[in-house]
């Protein structure tokens, strides 16, 4: 059954469908292949499934992709540091705002929501 999933995904990417190809993917439930369709696509797409799917630890690591980046897409990050808050996962937001430079923000959701600063997010 996995195989047909497989399948579908290649026909849809061939046919530069990306969205439909992601959301072929999810229902096949690999895991491994969706995580790598999202780090190469790196397209919009890819972050709005995850964000539609709540698909947390999938956009932790696009958002690790992202600012290992040499080109750091500012506003992937800001978007993603947005759907964390509305999820309450305060933590991920301040790491995303320290890694695109918006220390204002960072500091102010720290005082907001008592969060303690790492070593990691320094």
């Amino acid at each position: 059954m996995q195989g047909s999933y497989h399948l579908a995904t290649k026909k849809y990417t061939q046919a530069k469908d990306k969205l439909e190809a992601m959301k072929v993917l999810l229902k096949s439930g690999d895991t491994e292949k969706i995580m790598f369709f999202a780090g190469v696509s790196r397209e919009r797409a890819a972050i709005d499934i995850c964000f539609t799917y709540k698909l947390f630890d999938h956009l932790n690591n696009i958002v690790e992709d992202l600012k290992s980046g040499l080109d750091t897409d500012k506003d992937a990050m800001a978007r993603c540091a947005a759907f964390f808050m509305e999820n309450r996962q305060f933590d991920k937001a301040v790491n995303l705002f320290v890694n695109s430079g918006a220390y204002e923000q960072a500091l102010e959701l720290c005082m907001q929501y008592r969060i303690t600063i790492t070593e990691d997010m320094a």
